[in-house]
């Protein structure tokens, strides 16, 4: 019951952080912001808002499960969540307040709390999920590495909030980098080695939620790194609103985790993967045929560029559908075996039984093949004599 009010109240101060910055960016805020090299107003909204998402998740998980992933979304949603309050008062000092110590320590914990959820992202979460347990007792170093890094960054920005002046936090002649970002990579490199153990001993329900949520990383990972091409850059550029807004796809971690934990639709995952997979696949294949007819045929005729878009977008128009199909039965061999593997079970099956003759003898084969299939922890039939 404590911990179902504590993660109760760490969402419920998330979404009044929320509120208040709201408010507070009808004021003078944007207008003090706007002296420091942060993008402004509405991209605190965004951190915030995808704090309050974990944080919300996080706290169904606890309620439902009291996993202790849930805690270390609750956790990334307080830091994300309450990082506005700390750029804040940092902009109050720029513009000349003077800050009491308790100030300048909340300036300093909570404009560095994006490197707490960092961790909690990248070590913790992919270390614990699903079971809320390392793969073995031998793996704890990992959180004790991770927990490491964690403290000893807290601590170091308080001494150098002390020592320093605010604006020389974490900077240049910061000692603080040295030892919490080779603790950050070390802590990624085991919690990585685990996830790789503990889906070799994992169940088929524990690898279906490892899935899941490896489809919500690739996605964000792709989308960042297609955000640094020249594609991305086009479709980012100057403008401000998809650059606030872009953010926002780092959500889909925390609901993928919410889907795996309370195993809604588990089972549809490696078709999702498979689709997912056959689009991209075809995308990108279609989007090569259809740049490289384009260039080769206004090479060929120069005056036609009108004509040679056309004739490219009928090519790939026409190769969408069968290429669609070759794709997916390729993919389907890997990603959804099952859509093949119960065709195969069931034709193999009806050649054994037409060589078989004997009641008793036809009753093993189909438990042979329930078992072989469905994996039951118990199986038999039962004959009337």
């Amino acid at each position: 019951m404590r911990a179902r009010i504590f993660s109760s109240v760490c969402a419920t101060a998330v979404f009044l952080s929320l509120v208040a910055l709201g408010v507070a960016a009808g004021g003078d805020l944007p207008a003090l912001l706007s002296r420091t090299n942060q993008s402004g107003t509405a991209q605190l909204l965004v951190f915030t808002v995808i704090g309050l998402v974990f944080a919300v998740t996080g706290t169904f998980i606890v309620w439902r499960t009291n996993n202790l992933v849930g805690w270390v979304l609750v956790g990334t949603g307080l830091s994300l969540g309450m990082m506005w309050i700390g750029v804040a008062v940092f902009v109050r000092y720029l513009d000349g307040a003077r800050l009491g110590p308790l100030e300048s320590l909340v300036v300093g914990w909570l404009g560095w709390s994006w490197v707490p959820a960092l961790f909690l992202l990248a070590v913790f979460l992919p270390f614990l999920f699903p079971t809320g347990h390392p793969p073995s007792a031998g793996w704890r170093w990992v959180a004790l590495v991770g927990g490491t890094g964690i403290v000893v960054g807290f601590v170091g920005v308080g001494v150098e909030v002390v020592t320093m002046p605010l604006e020389s936090v974490l900077g240049d002649e910061s000692w603080v980098w040295w030892v919490v970002m080779p603790t950050l990579l070390v802590g990624i490199a085991g919690a990585l080695a685990s996830v790789v153990v503990r889906y070799r001993r994992a169940s088929v329900v524990e690898r279906q939620q490892l899935k899941l949520v490896a489809l919500a990383l690739i996605v964000v990972a792709g989308v960042v790194l297609l955000s640094f091409t020249p594609l991305g850059r086009f479709a980012l550029g100057d403008n401000r609103g998809a650059q606030t807004v872009f953010p926002l796809i780092f959500v889909l971690i925390p609901l993928s985790i919410v889907v795996a934990i309370s195993k809604y639709r588990l089972y549809e995952i490696d078709r999702i993967i498979s689709r997912t997979v056959t689009y991209t696949l075809v995308i990108g294949i279609l989007a090569f045929v259809y740049i490289g007819a384009t260039l080769a045929l206004s090479a060929l005729a120069p005056a036609q560029n009108s004509l040679a878009v056309a004739v490219a977008t009928l090519a790939a128009a026409a190769l969408f559908n069968p290429l669609r199909r070759r794709v997916r039965a390729v993919v389907d061999r890997r990603f959804n075996r099952v859509a093949i593997d119960e065709v195969q079970v069931l034709q193999a099956l009806r050649v054994r039984m037409s060589d078989l003759t004997g009641s008793d003898t036809i009753g093993e084969v189909v438990l042979e093949v329930v078992n072989e299939t469905l994996q039951p922890s118990i199986s038999a039939i039962w004959t009337r004599r």
